[in-house]
């Protein structure tokens, strides 16, 4: 069937006339067609070219059939003239002269651009569970772009841009798919089938459109829970001012481009109810994890974990050991000695015909966990995974670092000596005396308790002869702090370190106290750049035991508004944050605290440190401070006394709490006894 017809034409000629005349017949595009004159012929003729076809099935009187563009070929709104030329006679009656006019080739679909906006509201609800989905489809030659950021609770807005063909019948082309789907796992349902509205300024295609809806779909309650809508477009044809579309390009993409300019949009709507009024829906909730998280003995317990919830609600629960991550396997039985700690990963579901927990009618659910000996700081982490039927209300550990108990070796707290004013030769005072007791337990009530003697004399002191006297006031208080002296062991390479003797007691983020002192070697004037001579070795140049990156701050004469050591530059100098003026000789004192700490402690005798320590060489003393310690421990009975040349220190050693750790606290000497 041709998409095109021909119009007739008729002209006057008086009786008798003749000569040669031409007679002009439109050949007209159906609508959603487009013709042009190469597209017609005519049937068994031959052509000279332009269009012009002679012979064939033409009636005698005619000589030969032009075909003409009115317009531009092949565009929408281009007709066809077949320019017919005849000679006869003309009879005293009305005459009839036809012509076959064929197609060349088939005519060409009318392509009409679009561009709409089709948009819809995300809802969440307090649990972040998504309300409902909607997934939004476009058919096969429609672009479709989202143009929301991440949204919650707001406006989705989608765009669809292409051609489709004029003339399609209605509904018309098929554009996109848009399914609203509730959350039916929470309850989730449409109070109505979603609504939608049109909204055209640039120009009202409105009537073009067609929403088709599909029958919605419904729960066995009656409540819509999905519905589906067609979206079709049928470009206008024939009317004024929306066709042809009110908008031109020079290109196909410009055309496009321009139709989105209209700002064409469908906005769908809709209100959500649930089955039940109250969070989350119709999903069991567990709502209580009950365990004694106090320290476990180390040499291991048996404890009961309660899980509390809605009845029927479903999870597993896991639990990993910082022992090489092992997971207690459970065994699917309350036998409290046949659950242990495995490499294999378990949890209390495995093996479980139903494929996870659940919560009986009575509300609780019970399970038995054996804790086992230990002999190193074990920390065991809980937490449980709700399944798809099941919610775990806010404060239910669901993931690892939510909930841990510990369980710590016992530690020994011992009782030493402080030497604040570097007095005395370290290494031989007395061996100090020292407790046992659980780790991080407290008993205040009936303190550990451990009587102490502690003989000094002068041989002791740096000197090794001085004398040394009781103090008329001696003070008993323990060092508050945990600060442990330390001596670096071969020079460091980078942020790791080795030390002399134990790294125990050392914890994550203690500060590392580092003090070296130095001479200006050559005058400084305004300069950040600072040359320094080392004052035990008198050695030029030196730089040593000085860490940059603005961990050290500086102080001396001449020092104002501290300044920090920003890196070590070579020939024995270092470079400041701000420029200084010094005279050479002047002393200064480099120290780092606070912004230098402990990383990390590798081994027994390695520490990594939060900025290289490169600089810093072997033999090196520094100190390690933890802050305000965890031991809870006091001197009961103190008392002091001469012994000939000697000084013999007595009393009671009492704890009342202990840490997690081996620790020491320590009477200050200098408090205790003079020396002259």
């Amino acid at each position: 069937m041709a998409n095109w017809t021909v119009q007739p034409n008729t002209t006057a000629q008086a009786a008798g006339a003749t000569g040669t005349q031409t007679l002009d017949l439109t050949i007209v595009p159906n609508a959603g067609f487009v013709i042009s004159a190469s597209n017609f012929k005519i049937g068994g003729a031959s052509t000279s070219g332009s269009n012009i076809w002679t012979g064939g099935n033409l009636d005698s009187e005619i000589s030969q059939v032009q075909f003409i563009d009115t317009g531009t070929a092949g565009t929408q709104g281009n007709t066809v003239i077949a320019r017919a030329t005849y000679s006869f006679t003309m009879p005293s009656a009305n005459k009839t002269i036809k012509i076959d006019i064929d197609e060349i080739s088939a005519t060409t679909d009318v392509n009409r651009f679009l561009c709409i906006r089709s948009q819809h509201f995300a809802e969440t609800d307090s649990d972040a569970n998504n309300k409902h989905t909607v997934t939004t489809t476009s058919e096969t030659g429609i672009t479709q772009a989202n143009n929301s950021s991440t949204v919650t609770n707001g406006l989705i807005d989608i765009s669809h841009q292409g051609t489709v063909v004029q003339g399609v019948t209605y509904p018309g082309s098929l554009l996109f798919t848009k399914t609203f789907a509730a959350n039916t796992l929470n309850g989730y349902y449409y109070d109505a089938v979603p609504t939608f509205s049109f909204n055209f300024p640039g120009a009202d295609y409105s009537s073009y459109y067609n929403v088709v809806q599909d029958a919605p779909t419904t729960n066995s309650d009656g409540n819509i829970t999905q519905v589906v809508f067609k979206v079709y477009y049928q470009p206008p044809v024939g009317v004024l001012g929306l066709d042809p579309d009110p908008v031109s390009g020079a290109t196909d993409s410009a055309r496009a481009g321009a139709m989105c300019e209209l700002g064409h949009v469908i906005t769908f709507n809709h209100i959500i109810r649930q089955t039940r009024s109250e969070q989350p829906g119709n999903r069991p909730r567990i709502t209580h994890f009950i365990i004694d998280q106090s320290p476990i003995d180390p040499n291991g317990e048996t404890r009961t974990l309660q899980i509390q919830g809605e009845a029927f609600a479903q999870y597993s629960i896991t639990i990993v050991s910082s022992d090489s991550s092992k997971t207690y396997d459970f065994l699917n039985t309350p036998s409290p000695a046949s659950g242990s700690f495995t490499a294999a990963a378990t949890t209390s579901s495995t093996g479980s015909a139903l494929g996870y927990d659940q919560i009986g009618t009575t509300g609780a659910a019970v399970a038995t966990i054996n804790f086992p000996a230990v002999t190193s700081n074990t920390t065991y982490d809980f937490f449980i995974t709700p399944q798809s039927t099941t919610i775990a209300d806010p404060g239910i550990p669901v993931a690892l670092n939510e909930f841990e108990i510990n369980q710590f070796v016992n530690v020994n707290v011992s009782l030493d000596f402080d030497d604040s004013a570097n007095q005395y030769n370290d290494g031989t005072l007395p061996t100090p005396v020292a407790l046992e007791a659980r780790a991080a337990q407290s008993f205040p009530e009936r303190p550990l308790q451990k009587s102490f003697s502690y003989t000094i004399t002068p041989a002791m002191t740096n000197s090794g002869s001085s004398t040394i006297n009781a103090k008329s006031n001696p003070d008993f208080t323990l060092d508050t702090l945990s600060n442990i002296q330390l001596t670096v062991s071969g020079n460091p390479t980078g942020t790791s370190f080795d030390i002399t003797g134990s790294t125990a007691g050392i914890q994550n983020g203690s500060v590392i106290n580092i003090t070296t002192t130095k001479v200006v070697s050559v005058d400084v004037d305004e300069d950040a750049i600072v040359f320094l001579k080392d004052v035990i070795t008198d050695k030029t140049n030196n730089n040593d035991n000085i860490v940059g990156g603005l961990v050290m701050k500086v102080t001396g004469s001449g020092i104002s508004m501290d300044p920090r050591v920003e890196s070590i530059e070579p020939g024995g100098s270092v470079a400041l944050d701000q420029p200084v003026t010094l005279t050479a000789g002047t002393t200064l004192t480099f120290t780092a605290d606070q912004d230098l700490i402990v990383s990390s402690v590798t081994d027994t005798n390695t520490i990594v440190a939060s900025s290289s320590m490169d600089n810093i060489k072997d033999g090196k003393e520094i100190t390690i401070s933890s802050g305000t310690d965890d031991v809870a421990a006091f001197v009961s009975g103190g008392e002091i006394a001469d012994s000939g040349s000697n000084v013999v220190i007595a009393g009671t050693f009492n704890l009342e709490g202990a840490p997690t750790s081996d620790k020491t606290d320590r009477l200050d000497l200098n408090k205790l006894i003079d020396i002259t």
